[in-house]
């Protein structure tokens, strides 16, 4: 029932779309959102972020989601966000309903700024790791949700395992900015 008064109030313009990026993290991704010509992001939601991304950029942000549908067979986060798009009159956004492992076949392009906010189970964040970090250019970014302890992300989850176990001390990346539980990473080759 919170999904659909949530819906209804949206649609009502008395709430934005949902998010669990704080004010920060989404300052952060704007930053890097400028100086990128293609964005993907995993995770969609509401499409929030994905519309701040698509303001930042001359280029396109594939958004990645699979919108999954609740009870009544509805997808209120695509219906939000495709919403949420059309009122900010943003058009350089693509949609991807899959899931991220699923998607990362069909985007061939090199990637400037990949945002990774999908499942943060430590299997789920190593698939997609190991999936969408080889399209990045050299010189890009990849942007990390989840990966410390904040305000937003008060509990341990398998993002921050692997982070620490696996991200942290590559010697083809470095850490460049943090903020919150979002961590900021530069591809080094």
């Amino acid at each position: 029932m919170n999904s659909m008064l949530h819906f209804i109030r949206f649609c009502l313009h008395i709430h934005s779309p949902a998010t669990q990026v704080t004010k920060q993290e989404l300052r952060l991704l704007i930053k890097y959102a400028y100086h990128s010509n293609t964005i993907v992001e995993l995770g969609c939601y509401e499409g929030n972020t994905t519309v701040a991304l698509a303001k930042a950029t001359q280029g396109i942000v594939y958004s990645v989601d699979p919108f999954t549908v609740g009870r009544l067979g509805i997808s209120y986060g695509k219906i939000i966000a495709t919403t949420h798009a059309k009122r900010s009159r943003v058009q350089n956004i693509q949609l991807i309903e899959k899931l991220s492992w699923e998607a990362a076949p069909t985007v061939q392009v090199p990637i400037d700024l990949l945002f990774i906010d999908a499942a943060h189970t430590y299997d789920a964040i190593s698939r997609d790791w190991n999936d969408w970090t080889p399209k990045i250019r050299v010189g890009g970014h990849v942007a990390l949700h989840d990966v410390r302890k904040a305000i937003n992300s008060p509990y341990e989850v398998g993002s921050m395992q692997f982070f620490e176990q696996v991200v942290k001390d590559r010697d083809d990346y470095a850490e460049v900015e943090a903020v919150d539980s979002l961590a900021i990473l530069k591809k080094l080759a």
